[in-house]
């Protein structure tokens, strides 16, 4: 988080949107949401401040990402996530299907796949009857995608082979 943190203020100096920046933007608040979460596992007291943060900063996030798309499947899924959090079910529900809508427009597959195993997470709770199928068919893309980007890793370590972006 104070590594993100430290990138995001480098980027507001920047006074520029380009695409690097909202990607900044997004992976704060996937940061903010997970320090929000460990705070609360925690009962920490000071998880409140940082939800709040990271529910602010997910919608300026949202609304950033109109204008660079290729972080609009991310910034919807953390703020359908904030959505959840807050008790809106049947919103999230949607932003997670609009973000699974924006990933499949993309074909980022990997972006899809989380994307809809949060729409099958929100709509399990929603007693949605095809929410366990997206689950494991999410689960199961997520798990091909990190086998492969693990083998191919593995791969150019053995052969001290330059890693390819």
């Amino acid at each position: 988080l104070e590594s993100i943190e430290q990138a995001w203020a480098i980027c507001l100096r920047n006074y520029s949107i380009v695409t690097p920046n909202t990607n900044v933007l997004c992976q704060l608040v996937t940061c903010l949401r997970l320090r929000a979460e460990a705070l609360e596992k925690n009962g920490d007291a000071g998880a409140v401040a940082v939800r709040r943060r990271f529910y602010k900063m997910a919608r300026w996030a949202n609304r950033l990402s109109w204008l660079l798309p290729p972080e609009r499947p991310h910034a919807l899924r953390e703020l359908s996530l904030a959505y959840a959090h807050r008790g809106k079910l049947a919103a999230a529900h949607r932003l997670a299907a609009s973000s699974c809508k924006a990933a499949e427009a993309m074909d980022a597959r990997y972006e899809y796949a989380q994307s809809l195993l949060v729409m099958g997470q929100l709509g399990k709770q929603l007693n949605l009857p095809e929410a366990e199928s997206q689950i494991s068919k999410a689960q199961s893309t997520i798990q091909e995608i990190e086998a492969a980007v693990d083998a191919e890793l593995n791969l150019a370590l053995n052969q001290n082979l330059p890693v390819q972006d």
